[in-house]
Order: C-alpha cells, then sequence, then structure tokens
C-alpha cells in the first residue's frame, strides 16, 4: 500500500485529493518542520510586558484557561459566562480553577463583569490584537501560511478538476 492510500485510509473523513495529498507528501519534511517551529512560535510566551500577559503566564495551567476564555469571548461576541468555558475545557480543569482565572481578570481589569456574564475590556481586546500582531508577523508562521495557501490553492484545483 503506498503511502497516500494509508492517508487516506486513516483520515477518511478529511475528503482528500490524491494530487494534492501527493504534493503535501513529496513536501512532508517542509510541513513538519514548518508546522513544528510556526507551533513552537505560537505557543511560546509573549515579548511584551502586557497585562494579559502577566495573567496569562502564571502557570500552564492558567494560560490552558485563559486561552479558552479568549476563544469564548471572541466565538460568542458577547458577554460569556464561566459555564461556556467549563462546558469546553471542564474534563481538564476544575470549576474553581476557572472560576479564579475569572476573578483575576476582573482584578487587573481584562474582564469586566455584569448580570449578562464577563466581557472583554478594551484593554485586553488591545493586548490580544497587539499578541496577535507579534505572532502573525513572525516568519516562521509566514513561511507555514505561504505552505498552507499553496497546499489549499492545490486543494482547490484538485477539486475543481475532480481529481480523486
Amino acid at each position: 500500500m503506498e503511502l497516500w492510500e494509508k492517508c487516506l485510509e486513516l483520515l477518511p473523513d478529511l475528503d482528500l485529493e490524491r494530487e494534492s495529498l501527493d504534493w503535501l507528501l513529496s513536501h512532508q519534511g517542509e510541513f513538519i518542520y514548518s508546522f513544528a517551529k510556526m507551533s513552537a512560535v505560537i505557543t511560546a510566551p509573549t515579548e511584551l510586558n502586557t497585562v494579559t500577559a502577566q495573567w496569562r503566564d502564571q502557570s500552564k495551567t492558567v494560560n490552558f484557561v485563559t486561552r479558552e476564555i479568549i476563544v469564548q469571548l471572541w466565538e460568542h461576541r458577547k458577554p460569556i459566562k464561566v459555564s461556556h468555558v467549563f462546558d469546553s475545557i471542564g474534563f481538564l480543569v476544575s470549576e474553581s480553577v476557572i472560576k479564579k482565572c475569572f476573578r483575576e481578570g476582573v482584578k487587573l481589569k481584562l474582564l469586566s463583569r455584569s448580570s449578562s456574564g464577563y466581557s472583554a475590556t478594551e484593554l485586553f481586546k488591545f493586548e490580544c490584537l497587539l499578541r496577535m500582531l507579534e505572532k502573525v508577523s513572525r516568519k516562521e508562521v509566514e513561511n507555514w501560511y505561504e505552505l498552507m495557501h499553496t497546499y489549499s490553492s492545490l486543494r482547490a484545483w484538485s477539486r475543481k478538476i475532480d481529481c480523486k
């Protein structure tokens, strides 16, 4: 069995085309290296001295919870409750730890609390924007994006001419 056939067998839900998969496999070393470098940059602590960094860099657990708070805030685009975060990551982190992270976010003026839940303050929004710009401007992230853009374009072309 060829490598591309093994990939299709093990990942049937991805709806991969042979041509784009062949191209990816022929560049797999570059993809693996680029993905690892990009991941290291994205997950590394920020070099910015911000209130958000002070909050998030307290521990790996706090970083994990605060990342999910960010995800939930921007996914819902309205105030969130502790239960939003707990429903997503409660199988890994206790509700008391999640509540403590919310309280700390309010104390640091990154979150505001109302009867409808927790919202991001303007400070938190700005510092999240700074962190995102710091990360996506790095060469490692740009290289990953270029590889993925090429792969995505090849997949679109393969689908257009129906290369299954």
